[in-house]
């Protein structure tokens, strides 16, 4: 019930108001924490009494020589649950602190039923965790009445329309660390996400039905409520919003690049799994195809998705046929013409857009474009012929990336 660590904290604490030395003993009377730091896991006499009786226990000086492990001191019971589950001790004349001993007692006592809530928050906090990891990955076992019921004991509504936002974790790798911690030094990149998603649940304790969970080691997930009754660009401003918010907490014990993934509404509590993955695959596209974007919905992602289904030897040739010498023993100057011709597409053919866009002037945009056209022999500024060169492109940059 006491541990060293929780034993630490309350002779710190207590002696910091005392000024003197107080020792905390569990259940079978070791000594767990302690002012005098060659005393830590010895057996202390008194304390064994106060388990035995649950009362306190006085030492005087004259009673030092016949107990083992003692000084004189007063000792007295911690109780919790109307459990005797260890000793506090306080060193001293018992006539001098015993006007101390229960401020320290109702202290000591105090600090482990706010560790216990702890500890059973925490375990409440994981074992949700896990539900949302099962219910977002389809692991669902055999009786889905079963999981559902599972939920609803764990204070879940899963009748609440919502659909999945994801942050991929996966950057944390050999990153820069700004977090707050006296692991700091060797922090596994568990650690960092675990934290990250405390930090999280605490800043984000938003309207009922908002849940946060840690998917897998790569991914958080946001279960965020959506009201069909509000139109759906309304919807996307609050996401970009919530996505903002979350960006600035992460910044703040990170320094990784952050990517969301929105997913579809699918009826039904089931459809999370299928909004979940969506959103995930919405990450991917966008580091693929839409790099500069940081916050990518599935639904503006469904043409690039189709063309990943597409076979990598049918994507390879089409390319290759479509592009051409463009693409092949590519230089600097071969890739100014793709990069133009990807920023043509982005802004909708305009070539004003472009070279706004690139920094660049009009008829540069346009001798490029020109240019492309003599290699590819396809002219960007017409409709059919942009779309077999924008697919191409899409193939080939799909193909680098994966």
């Amino acid at each position: 019930m006491i541990n060293p660590k929780l034993a630490k904290d309350i002779v710190n604490k207590t002696m910091a108001i005392l000024g003197k030395n107080v020792n905390i003993m569990d259940k079978n009377g070791t000594i767990l924490a302690s002012g005098d730091s060659t005393r830590l896991g010895t057996y202390h006499e008194g304390a064994g009494k106060v388990i035995e009786s649950g009362k306190p226990f006085e030492v005087y000086s004259w009673d030092v020589s016949a107990l083992k492990g003692v000084q004189h001191g007063i000792s007295l019971p911690i109780m919790y649950q109307d459990q005797v589950v260890g000793v506090v001790g306080i060193t001293g004349d018992p006539d001098e602190v015993r006007k101390y001993g229960e401020l320290v007692r109702y202290t000591a006592e105090l600090m482990l039923e706010q560790a216990s809530l702890r500890e059973e928050i925490d375990l409440q906090s994981r074992a949700r965790d896990s539900y949302f990891q099962d219910l977002l990955t389809g692991n669902w076992g055999n009786d889905s009445q079963f999981f559902y019921q599972r939920g609803h004991l764990l204070g879940l509504n899963l009748n609440i329309p919502r659909i999945v936002m994801s942050i991929d974790l996966e950057e944390i790798i050999n990153i820069p660390l700004v977090i707050e911690s006296e692991y700091n030094d060797a922090l596994s990149q568990q650690r960092i996400k675990e934290e990250l998603l405390k930090e999280l649940k605490t800043k984000f304790k938003r309207e009922a039905g908002f849940e946060i969970a840690l998917v897998g080691t790569t991914s958080i997930a946001f279960l965020v409520p959506v009201n069909k009754e509000i139109p759906w660009q309304e919807q996307r401003k609050t996401l970009s919003s919530i996505a903002e918010e979350i960006s600035s907490v992460v910044s703040k014990k990170i320094k990784v690049d952050l990517y969301f993934g929105v997913g579809e509404y699918h009826p039904d509590w089931k459809g999370l799994k299928d909004s979940y993955q969506e959103a995930m695959l919405a990450i991917h596209l966008a580091k693929t195809f839409s790099p500069e974007k940081t916050l990518f919905f599935f639904k503006d992602g469904l043409a690039e998705y189709c063309l990943t289904r597409v076979p990598s030897q049918a994507r390879q040739r089409y390319y290759e046929q479509i592009l051409g010498e463009l693409i092949k023993d590519i230089n600097p100057y071969k890739r100014e013409l793709v990069d133009t011709l990807e920023v043509f597409f982005k802004e909708n053919l305009n070539t004003a857009e472009t070279a706004e866009r690139m920094f660049i002037h009009r008829n540069t945009v346009m001798f490029r474009l020109n240019k492309i056209r003599e290699i590819t022999g396809l002219n960007a500024y017409q409709y059919s012929d942009a779309v077999r060169l924008q697919i191409a492109l899409m193939f080939w940059k799909y193909e680098k990336v994966n």
